[in-house]
């Protein structure tokens, strides 16, 4: 009963109106898939295309509409890492990671002088985490799903989308003392210029 959105015949995302059955396509084949039926799902990042607001910089800067997003709008940023760092990181706090749960942190990601971007659910660190990291030109795992201290059964995926953009995922179930966190960290060496264009976590 809310508005949400389907890949369209074009390939990029769009709305669909509450209460509105939803066709979709393929968004790199553009072939037509039928109906699509999902369960209901909450995000629990908070601003998950404007950044600026509940997401903050570690290590990096934000540029904010610095992109065309997978919806045709201007309103991708880009995580840009500060010169030398190899951790230029973005990360949204203050989230309640339930034990015995299992999440889904996902993100779009395209290429913007970087390509490498790890995806983080946990703490700061690696002492109760899960993570994954991926190459954002050709989607492909640098490194593989992990877990550490708290975290189990890890998987992820990636699917390639219009105009140089992926969509990459991380599923993790959490136990005790699962962090509060979702962090997505580019393992480039920075130069305060480049960096990785950053949509609808």
């Amino acid at each position: 009963a809310t508005i949400a959105t389907t890949v369209l015949s074009t390939g990029l995302i769009g709305s669909v109106a509450s209460g509105s059955p939803r066709s979709y396509y393929d968004p790199t084949s553009l072939t037509y898939l039928g109906y699509l039926a999902e369960g209901a799902r909450t995000n629990i990042c908070l601003q998950s295309e404007v950044l600026g607001t509940t997401w903050t910089n570690v290590n990096s800067a934000d540029s904010a509409n610095a992109g065309v997003a997978p919806d045709g709008a201007s309103t991708a940023d880009k995580l840009i890492p500060d010169a030398a760092a190899t951790d230029g990181a973005m990360l949204q706090t203050g989230l309640t990671l339930s034990a015995a749960a299992t999440y889904t942190f996902s993100v779009f990601a395209k290429t913007s002088g970087f390509d490498s971007l790890q995806l983080r659910i946990g703490d700061l660190g690696f002492t109760n985490s899960a993570s994954v990291t991926y190459n954002t030109t050709t989607g492909v795992v640098e490194s593989a799903a992990a877990v550490a201290g708290t975290w189990t059964a890890t998987s992820s995926t990636a699917k390639q989308y219009p105009s140089g953009w992926w969509r990459f995922t991380l599923t993790a179930t959490a136990t005790t003392n699962a962090g509060d966190r979702c962090t997505l960290v580019n393992t480039d060496t920075g130069d305060a210029a480049n960096g990785v264009l950053l949509w609808g976590m």
